[in-house]
């Protein structure tokens, strides 16, 4: 008993009672509530909760109630949940009654046609045309479920089925059926039909409104089918690609500090020198984003950049410049948009990166305090894959990433005087590659991709307090249209020892 309540003359109530039985074996009748009132009003037995767990086997009489009254008239249905979750027993039940819900978890291994539960008798629906319904199904272990479109799951296998009036039950008036979303872990979704077939509570594969047969070099989309046609309906769950994305902000990480090395700090080194300028530096960066998902990343690294500055050519000269980098990215990760058994998922991933960056202009000297840069840029940029289990049980691999960026532009700078040199400055930038690609099981997770045509446009402002002096402020801004959207701002300072 969960609940058991008797009077005479009072009200018995044996509500919102549970009862789990895990890897065992029991004789007898199982009640989730239990009441006797002879003449009392408004007794119930409702909202109790039976579970039957693992390798559960029953000897003797196999009765399981959700509520129980011993005086008709009585609600021993309405809230009951009969819940199965990965049930291995074997045995055939005598009676299942008084459950408005049946909640199932079965193993990824089910085929087609296999049976869950199996019993004599079963009563669905009561008097007050309260049908009975599959709640949910949640699939459960270590592969994914290959069950194709039209395969079976029997629920319940009943020898009769009738309903609380002793008549056979119908489906639609006793039992209410439909469309039902079956979820394995936390990433996948089979998309269900349940239903009362003469006696027996089954669910059937079927393809959602969303489902064709896809071109096997195609990446669904995210929340799209993966399987199509005759095929599985697993499709990936809206919200999966937020895993690929993560990685995807760490790596856009690591280009903007190739952006940085390549622009201002470049400047900054190599103002003033002549010939061959030679420069090493440690770079670092971070980011931290929350919107159903929470990550922050991080990058750190060290690198050599250079610039070789030729003689005099017409109004101006050429210059040639060229960065090497490597470090790290550390990117710690969860969403609650993908759970599984109330856990978040999450990840915490470390990977390597490399970044080369070489770049080509002409500075010309449109008057002596104004010059205008014209320039082309290249990067190459790689970071590593992994393999990280998150903490839902999955396992995703994400594979190496690689960028390359072709970016021309201008920039005009003017010396209002010897303390102060505002510029301006256009470009466009082609990402030839840029795709984060990562899969769960050999399905492949929605790709978040750099690659395609951006514009961008900057303006700032370098600083030096004194004549003379080291010490030099640069404050800038740069915004970006196309594939690139957004801006960002930048606050440097320069001192030379």
């Amino acid at each position: 008993y969960g609940g058991y309540a008797d009077t005479l003359a009072g009200t018995a109530t044996a509500d919102k009672n549970q009862v789990t039985i895990s890897d065992s074996t029991l004789s007898g009748k199982v009640y989730g509530g239990y009441i006797f009132s002879d003449t009392g009003t408004g007794s119930t037995a409702i909202y109790n909760t039976v579970t039957l767990r693992g390798a559960v086997n029953f000897t003797g009489t196999r009765e399981l109630y959700g509520g129980y009254s011993e005086v008709t008239g009585k609600d021993v249905f309405t809230g009951n949940t009969l819940n199965v979750d990965n049930y291995t027993g074997t045995a055939t039940f005598d009676k299942i009654a008084n459950f408005e819900f049946f909640n199932f978890g079965i193993p990824t291994s089910v085929k087609d046609g296999d049976t869950i539960l199996q019993t004599d008798h079963l009563v669905l629906g009561d008097e007050a045309d309260k049908p009975s319904t599959v709640g949910t199904v949640q699939f459960s272990g270590a592969s994914v479920p290959d069950l194709k479109i039209e395969d079976k799951i029997i629920l319940i296998d009943s020898k009769e089925t009738v309903n609380s009036s002793g008549e056979k039950a119908i489906d639609g008036r006793d039992f209410k059926g439909g469309d039902l979303t079956v979820r394995w872990g936390s990433m996948f979704e089979q998309v269900f039909t349940s239903s009362l077939d003469g006696n027996d509570i089954l669910i059937v594969a079927k393809t959602s409104s969303d489902s064709s047969t896809p071109d096997p070099d195609d990446v669904p989309e995210n929340g799209g089918i993966i399987g199509g046609g005759g095929g599985s309906p697993v499709k990936l769950k809206d919200g999966s690609r937020s895993l690929a994305e993560a990685s995807f902000t760490g790596f856009a990480l690591v280009n903007q500090g190739a952006d940085l090395v390549a622009g201002q700090a470049m400047e900054n080194a190599t103002q003033g020198a002549e010939g061959f300028s030679p420069f090493a530096a440690v770079v670092a960066g971070t980011s931290k984003y929350s919107a159903g998902s929470d990550s922050h990343t991080q990058y750190t690294g060290g690198g050599i950049l250079g610039q070789v500055s030729f003689e005099d050519t017409g109004p101006g000269h050429f210059y040639a410049q060229a960065a090497i980098r490597a470090g790290g990215v550390t990117s710690d990760f969860s969403t609650s948009d993908l759970q599984a058994s109330g856990i978040t998922a999450g990840y915490d991933a470390t990977k390597a990166y490399r970044s080369l960056y070489a770049g080509i202009g002409y500075v010309w000297d449109v008057m002596s305090d104004a010059r205008l840069d014209t320039y082309a840029k290249y990067f190459l940029t790689q970071m590593d894959g992994d393999s990280v289990r998150i903490t839902t049980g999955e396992p995703v691999e994400f594979e190496t990433v690689t960028s390359r960026r072709l970016r021309l532009g201008t920039r005009f700078t003017y010396a209002i005087n010897e303390y102060v040199s505002p510029y301006i400055g256009v470009g466009y930038e082609r990402e030839f590659d840029g795709q984060v690609n990562a899969s769960t099981y050999g399905y492949d997770l929605d790709a978040p991709s750099l690659r395609g045509d951006t514009g961008l446009g900057e303006i700032g402002l370098t600083i030096t307090p004194a004549e003379g002096k080291a010490f030099s402020l640069n404050v800038g801004l740069q915004g970006f249209t196309g594939v690139r959207e957004g801006w960002q701002g930048s606050l440097q300072m320069k001192y030379e020892f």
